[in-house]
């Protein structure tokens, strides 16, 4: 896709961000993975060529995966292969609701942003257990986002007095059970609970969730061999995952039109 007329770089910059935006969002919504590269150069013609077209006054733009700015003069050139592929998927999926998804990715943030590309990442490989872990972890980075209250807080560091002055257990045990409860500040687990009820998912969307979370930890850690177990957790983890940030997605559109 080529768009000119910007007034300047910066303009242009952030329209790019915003086509890639609404890129990943159509293709979760969709169940297509894309990688949309990184904004570098992947290739090219050889320098000797390269400075014989500038001798001619044409300049040779570099073949970029991802967004490419530059400042239009009117004698760039592009070089282009061919080639013929088989593809399972309409592409009008893809083409005919990009514009719905640019509306929506205006108001989209970092973090959402990179929820998107872990997922469209997931689907692009072909192992199971790289596509659940990559699912999985597009959630727990959206989540991190959410903070402690300070009620909650306070309630935790008492409960963690508590527990460890306690007379009813040997001291070394209130102390274990201390430390059990100050884990749970890092809980990624408990982050994420949290996130799908602010997004306003039911119980029903985390038990899913934490279905996943334990099949993926007794997978990674030996108690599960069995490789038909590894598809299973794909598939769970592509369902409640997408759905998640999906809803995250929703939820961001929505504050800002009512702020409108």
């Amino acid at each position: 896709m080529n768009f000119h007329n910007f007034d300047d770089e910066a303009s242009a910059q952030e329209f790019g961000s915003l086509v890639s935006r609404a890129v990943f969002l159509t293709c979760a919504r969709s169940g297509i993975g894309i990688d949309a590269g990184d904004n570098r150069p992947r290739g090219g013609v050889g320098k000797i060529i390269v400075e014989e077209l500038a001798a001619k006054g044409t300049k040779v733009m570099p073949n970029v995966h991802g967004l490419l700015v530059y400042e239009r003069e009117g004698n760039e050139i592009f070089f282009h292969g061919n080639a013929n592929a088989t593809v399972s998927i309409d592409p009008t999926v893809l083409t005919d609701n990009l514009p719905t998804s640019f509306r929506e990715c205006v108001e989209i943030g970092e973090r959402e942003q990179t929820a998107l590309t872990l997922l469209a990442m997931s689907k692009m490989t072909a192992d199971p257990l790289a596509e659940a872990a990559l699912c999985i972890s597009a959630v727990e980075f959206l989540s991190s986002e959410l903070s402690w209250t300070p009620a909650q807080l306070d309630l935790l560091a008492s409960l963690k007095i508590k527990a460890s002055d306690s007379e009813g257990l040997p001291e070394v045990e209130a102390m274990e059970v201390a430390d059990a409860v100050g884990r749970v500040f890092k809980s990624i687990r408990q982050s994420a609970k949290r996130k799908i009820f602010a997004l306003g998912l039911t119980e029903a969307d985390w038990r899913l969730f934490d279905d996943v979370y334990g099949l993926r930890s007794k997978i990674f850690h030996g108690s599960i061999v069995r490789r038909d177990r590894h598809s299973e957790l794909a598939a769970k983890a592509r369902e409640i995952c997408t759905r998640i940030i999906i809803a995250a997605v929703e939820k961001v559109r929505d504050g800002a039109l009512t702020e409108l």
